[in-house]
């Protein structure tokens, strides 16, 4: 009888030990992600302020590479990814469409030598939010962590208004 009343007392210690270091791993896991967010959100921020509108608006297209509005981005998304130590394939700009009720984003700016202008991305749903957020003109924003056929991410977002 004894050695029951130890067995399930081992029992429901290593138990609730169990939940102790789940409970601090998500705990452990959402602060990271919340602080990493934060940094990327401050980042494109800070590159969004960089951008002109009014160049942005003038890419949609491959071909668009060839111009100055497109290259003045680049200029300043190889500055934002230099300055902050990021891969040529984290730093996007996007452009918000709505086509059959389906929310999605076009590339316009990019570091990559093959560039993909144009090409249409369907964000999660799980951060749609966030992209709504800034598409309204409701501040920047950071996502979770979320995965998509890429891999997995947090974004930071923030809106591209004009300069001039």
């Amino acid at each position: 009888m004894i050695f029951n009343i130890l067995g399930i007392n081992t029992l429901i210690v290593a138990a609730v030990g169990t939940v102790a270091i789940i409970q601090l791993d998500r705990s452990q896991k959402s602060e990271v992600q919340d602080k990493f967010g934060t940094k990327l959100e401050a980042i494109a921020v800070t590159a969004a302020s960089f951008i002109s509108g009014a160049d942005v608006e003038q890419i949609s297209t491959n071909r668009d590479v060839q111009t100055a509005s497109f290259e003045r981005i680049e200029t300043v998304l190889r500055s934002v990814q230099s300055v902050n130590n990021l891969q040529e394939d984290q730093v996007y700009i996007v452009r918000p469409k709505i086509r059959n009720n389906l929310h999605t984003v076009s590339f316009v700016g990019m570091l990559q030598d093959e560039t993909f202008i144009g090409d249409s991305y369907v964000p999660p749903a799980v951060v749609l939010e966030s992209y709504k957020k800034v598409w309204d003109n409701l501040g920047a924003q950071h996502t979770s962590l979320f995965s998509d056929s890429n891999g997995t991410f947090i974004s930071g977002l923030a809106p591209i208004t004009d300069l001039e």
